[in-house]
């Protein structure tokens, strides 16, 4: 018992948490710890909004969503931005700074003079453009330094997301409360300061970025040959397998929060816990797998994970309706996926040629964002289809949508097992001997 309390300590202590606020990360923790409660917060908050307000039904509600979030397919654009149009000789901080505000900015709006349908979508989809840029912007720092140290490859990548799941642990909790007692607008603008904070801490980071980094314009000597001894068919096959492996599991997050909240009739609360139990899960499988597996054969890491992932997955058939049981199949879902969600991003980060870092990085993203996106549009009208909409005087009548419900998680847990067919496009992948940083 002792000595499992002493793996306990070493494994959640400060040893291991004090690397998140080091000179060389603290950009990345701030970053993604902003994108994790903001969106931790909007994913609770814009669904019930948007549904009270415009008594939308689930599908319609998953088109909105990807109308608001269309500038995250375009992220391409803001890598080569951040490529070749460099602010005071820098690339990368210096968006981050700039976009930043313009979310703090969009908050506000949100929380305050946002009135009508089209308003909303304006806001909001100007708080997507600029967490989409800040997102690009601070990746393709997090490639740069992995390109000059390949020790940092992991590293940095586990340590942005265990700190989004960090904030989306928060944003769970906090978010629910603030809904419950104060309404979505005011709890708009409190999220505000995340992207407040995100600008300053980047303003006070900018020594930490090399100054007139080289630009190469070269593109055909740079897809000769990537970093690390790739190919352009292994850059290929990867932006192929990452595409498949988010579009596969045709699951949306807001069917699950639309089913808990408009059908099970789950409070903002409750389904707060449910989001911020599972970003728990999610940072402790990102911290393990930081401390304990970053050396292993990422390939055999993906396939169990994608193997257990989908018997996790097919649980939420029944255990969605016991309130305790999800909570306990949250937790083990989360540390189970991002442990492998951190792995593709090492495949992302490997395949990107140096020079155009932050456009092809960008890319890959892209076509996971599009991949998610059409994976949950397709499991939103799964839903709406097999649970039969009607309209009764004005109002979204679902009959018997628990079987839309089922039937979206079944198909959702065999297509999420696809990707394993794709895994012998990754053979030119070779794991590093990367050595804890």
């Amino acid at each position: 018992m002792k000595k499992l309390f002493v793996v306990a300590k070493d494994f959640l202590g400060w040893h291991s948490t004090k690397k998140l606020f080091e000179a060389r990360y603290r950009i990345f923790s701030a970053s993604y710890f902003a994108q994790g409660l903001v969106f931790g917060i909007t994913g609770i908050a814009f669904p019930i909004y948007l549904q009270r307000q415009f008594n939308l039904t689930m599908g319609e509600l998953v088109s909105m969503t990807i109308l608001m979030q269309f500038p995250w397919f375009i992220k391409p654009f803001w890598g080569f931005i951040s490529d070749h149009i460099p602010i005071s000789g820098r690339r990368r901080i210096p968006y981050v700074i700039i976009c930043s505000f313009i979310v703090f900015l969009s908050s506000i709006a949100i929380g305050s003079i946002v009135q009508s349908y089209w308003m909303f979508v304006f806001a909001a989809f100007f708080l997507n453009f600029g967490f989409g840029f800040t997102d690009v912007a601070c990746d393709a720092h997090g490639v740069d330094m992995c390109k000059k140290d390949n020790r940092e490859e992991g590293m940095i990548q586990a340590i942005m997301w265990e700190t989004r799941s960090f904030g989306a642990f928060l944003s769970g909790i906090g978010g629910g409360i603030l809904i419950n007692f104060f309404g979505e607008k005011i709890t708009f603008v409190v999220m505000s300061l995340a992207p407040l904070t995100l600008c300053i801490v980047a303003f006070s980071s900018l020594k930490e970025e090399d100054k007139n980094v080289h630009s190469t314009k070269d593109w055909g000597h740079l897809f000769k040959r990537s970093s690390y001894e790739g190919s352009v068919k292994f850059l290929i096959a990867a932006a192929i397998f990452l595409f498949i492996l988010n579009m596969a599991p045709v699951f949306s997050p807001s069917a699950l929060q639309y089913f808990m909240g408009k059908i099970l009739g789950y409070s903002p609360f409750m389904r707060g816990i449910i989001s911020a139990i599972g970003a728990f899960g999610g940072f402790l499988g990102l911290r393990y797998y930081r401390e304990y597996m970053r050396e292993g054969d990422i390939r055999r890491i993906l396939k169990l994970s994608l193997l257990l992932g989908a018997g996790i997955n097919l649980t939420y058939v029944w255990t969605v309706y016991f309130y305790p049981l999800l909570l306990f199949i949250f937790i083990i879902g989360a540390f189970v996926s991002m442990i492998g969600f951190v792995c593709s991003m090492r495949v992302a980060v490997r395949a990107c040629p140096k020079g155009i870092e932050g456009t092809v990085f960008a890319v890959m993203m892209s076509l996971c964002n599009i991949g998610s996106m059409a994976g949950a549009w397709v499991g939103g009208r799964i839903f709406d289809f097999f649970a039969v909409v009607k309209y009764v005087d004005g109002e979204v009548v679902y009959q018997e949508p628990g079987h839309g419900f089922a039937w979206m998680v079944i198909i959702s847990s065999a297509m999420s097992l696809s990707p394993l067919l794709f895994l012998r496009l990754l053979r030119e992948f070779k794991t590093s001997d990367v050595k804890n940083a």
